[in-house]
Parts: C-alpha cells; structure tokens; sequence
C-alpha cells in the first residue's frame, strides 16, 4: 500500500495538480491480439501512421492492483488470442485538458520492435473520458497472387467488338501453400465516456482493448502536527504568568510543586520578671 508521501510524489508527475485536488483512480488495461487475418473485406493501409508519443509519461506499474488476472488467464487458454499487455496503475485524474497522456507499450526498454505502441488518456468532469490511439503490428502470411492472362471484349471504334488478350494483375491466386509474411498495422483511435468500478471493451477486427476504472480514496495523512509561532504564548501571558510563580520569602516550593509556608523565625524567650518587694517600713 501507498504512503501519502509515495502519493505526494507520484502526483507530481501529472500537471493536474495545478489547482484544487484531483480525484484518484486505479487504471487496468488488458490489450489482447487474435490471429489470422480479420474477417471481413476491409481494405487495411499499408502505414495507418503512429500516435506522437514524445510527450507521454511511462504508467507506474504495479501502484495498483491488478483485478482482470482470471480473465487475462481465459484469453491466454484461448488458442486465437495472444495477451500483448496486462498493466495496471494508480494516478490523480482531472479536466481534459489538463490530462496526461500514458505510454502503452510491449517493449517499454526500446530493445526490440514492438508489437503494440501507443497511449491512452483519463480525465473527468461529469463523467470518465477515455482517449485511446494504439498500434498493433501484426505478422500476417497473406496467399500470394499472380497475374493470370483472360480474355475480354474491349469496344472499339468499330460498332464490333474485337476481343483481346489482356493480363489482370492479383486476378485469381496462387496455390494454397503459397505465402508471403508481412508486418501490417492495424491503428485504433476511440474515445469514448465511461463509468468507473465497470468493465469497458474497445473492440477492432484485429485486437481488443479491456479498461476498468476504480475509483480510490488516499489515506489522511497521520503525521503529529509541529508547533508553530501562531500557538505559541504571547509575552504578556508568559510574564504574568512567571510573576505569579513567583515564590515569596515567606514561602518555598515542595518536591510535588505544593507551596509550603516557611514556618516563622523562633523569638527569643522572654526575661522572667522579677518579682516586685516592697521596702519595710521604718521602725520607730
């Protein structure tokens, strides 16, 4: 678990941070690829071009929980689906325009050329938005094909048609066993409003993208309060104070901070007096 101060610094990475606080989530994304060629017709380009990834911030794996492992584990059982990436990371999220683009990537060391490239982008105002712009670079063995020569009616000048031998490049293939492997992109770009503590899929003919959002509350900070100068006393309280501690000469202070009054000075004992006689009278 993350301490606030892990917290503090994580936050710092992200420019949302400018005003008030942000709120937190727990971002989990699962992209998986299918084999073979995605069904259908659709022509791919041969260059869908590459996300501008220059500015993204690399996600803090492993901050976060990850919370989709047994369906990540049903897609790897699955022989048609290949898991590209399974990451998971916590990070304060705010307005759109101040949102931080996310790498995504299956080779974050730049060693080796990687299969899926991209980034992905959280914010909130009313709701979750979720931007998505990712790559996947699939090898594919596509049947190859050769010219084969037919025969067709070109319309000449001539009100009669006069047919032709022409050759139609790609018009029928090869034999089966006969194939060629290439390295086709497929590029995804959505956006799309989301609700957090739910689990959203991103579909293309190609791959699929999982994101759950959940939603977390960081922990108050415990650290004792210091003091400072405004609970400090003022000098008039402190003075008065100290006179009334004060201890008069008549009086001393015991060990439990009792004061004791200091019994008065012994006098000295008083002179007996003499006791008075009278003079005989005269005798005649």
């Amino acid at each position: 678990m993350l301490r606030p101060a892990h917290l503090l610094l994580l936050a710092l990475a992200w420019p949302v941070l400018a005003t008030a606080a942000p709120r937190w989530f727990d971002l989990e994304i699962l992209v998986f690829a299918r084999e073979g060629l995605p069904p259908g017709n659709e022509l791919w380009p041969e260059y869908p071009g590459l996300p501008d990834t220059t500015a993204t911030l690399p996600p803090a794996a492993g901050t976060a929980p990850l919370r989709l492992v047994d369906t990540a584990d049903r897609l790897r059982r699955q022989p048609r689906h290949t898991v590209l990436l399974h990451t998971a990371w916590r990070q304060p999220v705010g307005s759109r325009k101040r949102a931080q683009w996310v790498r995504l990537t299956d080779a974050p060391d730049g060693t080796s050329m990687p299969i899926l490239d991209g980034m992905v982008r959280l914010s909130v105002r009313r709701y979750l938005h979720l931007d998505l712009d990712l790559v996947v670079t699939r090898e594919l063995d596509i049947p190859v094909t050769e010219p084969v020569a037919r025969t067709v009616a070109i319309p000449l000048a001539e009100p009669v048609a006069t047919p032709v031998t022409v050759i139609t490049p790609g018009a029928a293939p090869a034999p089966a066993e006969s194939f060629t492997r290439v390295r086709q992109p497929f590029r995804l770009i959505d956006s799309r409003r989301m609700r957090s503590d739910e689990l959203h899929y991103v579909d293309h003919p190609a791959f699929g993208v999982l994101v759950l959002a959940t939603a977390y509350q960081p922990p108050v900070p415990t650290e004792p309060i210091q003091p400072t100068a405004a609970m400090a006393p003022d000098a008039a309280t402190s003075e008065r104070d100290g006179a009334a501690e004060t201890p008069s000469p008549t009086s001393s202070a015991s060990g439990n901070g009792t004061k004791v009054a200091k019994p008065a000075a012994a006098s000295s004992p008083a002179t007996p007096a003499t006791p008075a006689t009278s003079t005989p009278p005269a005798k005649p």
